[in-house]
């Protein structure tokens, strides 16, 4: 039986078969399921290894705080998957506090720069609870000075120099700079006192701003002279003298008794004694872990600028 089309309408098309999938993309599939289980399975693996078990701190360990350069205020992740971050600077005062009633730590040794006064506090608080502290100093400034000289203590590189000038302080203005690029910096300051703008709208120093620097200045210099004079067993006036009196040789601040020894860190790291050295990083990290987890906690939020 014959079919025929009336109107000149023509037959609908038949459906289409099934589509044949192609051997390459079914394996192409499988090789990128693979591939990241293979990824997947690295990283625990890395996790594991790395992360696992964290670090250890043996009794009778000698806490290694090397405080060159600044902490972060807070805890910073690093960029990398397995990197390590490293302490904040509330880690640090922390770990410090935590140090002073460890009975694993014995004793801290290598100091210099950072935030000096809340640093040498948790210095202090260390000392109080019967821990030795050792110091040591390559090239130092008034700000080094300042916090080694909490310590038991003070060790010099018998090539290094202790800069003791006082106190200064610098201010960069941008006003011209500005003013060269077309910028309009725009501020809104209540009272002669509010100085913080001058910096992008001035290219000076007003009486006001530079009243202020000096008596923190003032502040600081007297402060840091009355703690090294506690400290270091001076008069008053010898220690003014003598935080203003630089640089020192290494073997002229010998003389003078601002520091107790010379000598190089395999020598330091023979008088601290036989110990575990554990660096303050590895400790702060074995804190976190050991850390309990509270039902009630309490928000804390840092401010930093």
């Amino acid at each position: 039986m014959s079919e025929m089309t009336t109107g000149g309408v023509a037959p609908p098309p038949p459906p289409p078969g099934p589509r044949r999938r192609s051997g390459s993309g079914c394996l192409l599939t499988g090789m990128l399921l693979l591939a990241a289980v293979l990824v997947l399975g690295f990283l625990g693996l890395a996790a594991f290894l790395f992360i696992g078990e964290g670090p250890t701190v043996p009794e009778g360990s000698i806490l290694l705080v090397g405080t060159e350069g600044e902490y972060p205020e807070t805890l910073q992740y690093a960029p990398f998957l397995f990197a390590d971050a490293g302490p904040s600077f509330s880690e640090l005062v922390q770990g410090l506090s935590a140090a002073a009633s460890d009975p694993r730590i014995a004793g801290r040794t290598r100091l210099g720069w950072a935030r000096a006064r809340e640093l040498r506090d948790g210095v202090l608080r260390f000392r109080e609870a019967g821990k030795r502290v050792t110091a040591s100093l390559e090239y130092a400034g008034l700000m080094d000075y300042y916090l080694a000289s909490a310590a038991d203590r003070i060790h010099m590189h018998p090539r290094g120099q202790l800069g003791l000038y006082g106190v200064s302080m610098e201010v960069m203005f941008f006003a011209g700079l500005f003013e060269k690029l077309g910028i309009e910096a725009q501020f809104e300051a209540i009272g002669p006192y509010k100085t913080a703008p001058e910096a992008f709208t001035a290219s000076g120093m007003s009486p006001e701003h530079r009243d202020q620097l000096e008596s923190l200045g003032e502040e600081f210099r007297s402060g840091a002279a009355e703690a090294v004079a506690e400290s270091r067993g001076l008069t008053q006036g010898d220690a003014d003298r003598l935080l203003s009196d630089g640089p020192y040789t290494a073997s002229r601040a010998l003389e003078e008794g601002l520091v107790d020894a010379l000598s190089y860190l395999d020598e330091i790291e023979e008088d601290v004694g036989d110990e575990e050295l554990v660096d303050i990083g590895d400790y702060v990290g074995s804190l976190r872990r050991g850390a309990p987890r509270a039902a009630v906690r309490v928000a804390v939020i840092h401010v930093d600028g």
